[in-house]
Order: C-alpha cells, then sequence, then structure tokens
C-alpha cells in the first residue's frame, strides 16, 4: 500500500476500491477496511458536503478512469499515527497542469484542530508531488 509517513502522520491515497466501501458502507466501514480505530469527523456540514459531492462527482469516477494515477486524484486518510485513527482528508486536484501547478485541499477534524496536523500533511503531500 502506498503511504506518506512524517513524524507524526500517515497519510495513505484511496484506490477506487477504498472509495467505493466509503461510498457504500460509510466511513465506518473505511475505517475497518484500512484497520483504522474509529472517529467520527467533527466537520463543519460546508465539508461534509463537499466532501460528499468530492466522493461522488471526483474521486470515484476519476480513480476509475485513472487507475494508474489514482493518487493524484483521491482522497489522503490523514492518520495520527499516536491513536491509529483518521483526523481529516487532503487530496491533490489532478495532475500537474503544463506549468506544473496542482491544488491542494484538505479538512481537518474538528478535535485536532490547531496542532499543525493540516501543515504538516500539506508540506508532506507537496513534498511528495514534487518528487514523483
Amino acid at each position: 500500500m502506498i503511504s506518506i509517513q512524517t513524524s507524526r502522520l500517515q497519510l495513505i491515497p484511496l484506490d477506487h476500491e477504498m472509495l467505493q466501501i466509503w461510498s457504500q458502507s460509510g466511513r465506518e466501514s473505511l475505517e475497518k477496511f484500512l484497520q483504522l480505530s474509529p472517529n467520527s469527523w467533527e466537520v463543519e456540514k460546508f465539508y461534509q458536503d463537499e466532501t460528499a459531492l468530492a466522493l461522488r462527482d471526483f474521486w470515484l469516477p476519476m480513480t476509475k478512469k485513472f487507475p494508474l494515477e489514482f493518487t493524484w486524484y483521491t482522497n489522503w486518510e490523514i492518520i495520527l499515527n499516536s491513536s491509529s485513527c483518521s483526523v481529516g482528508g487532503i487530496g491533490l486536484a489532478g495532475l500537474p497542469d503544463n506549468e506544473g501547478s496542482t491544488e491542494i485541499g484538505y479538512a481537518i477534524d474538528q478535535k485536532f484542530r490547531g496542532q499543525g496536523i493540516a501543515t504538516e500533511a500539506v508540506k508532506a503531500l507537496a513534498d511528495w508531488a514534487f518528487l514523483d
């Protein structure tokens, strides 16, 4: 399984199968599949809606269309190593354009904000993207 490690985090990109589990059976089933400790994300309705839309309209179709480059088109679970639970998600908007640019989006569980997790995850994913 592909993953990115930092001192506190592990980022795991969700392939099409994992996204289908999430879509069809919910986050609890995804957490079980990934062997994570359960953690119900506490995020604002805006992020809940954006995540559901991204799952249905971007991550699922794009990971199916680009199975070899799925890491550029999916959600990466942000796992806090100390508790072995997902504390958020991060992802790219696709392969870099002709200028080498793409976008990064993320959402962090409210219970884990203010700890530098997003900063650490963004740096790790950006470093990975520039090396790939």
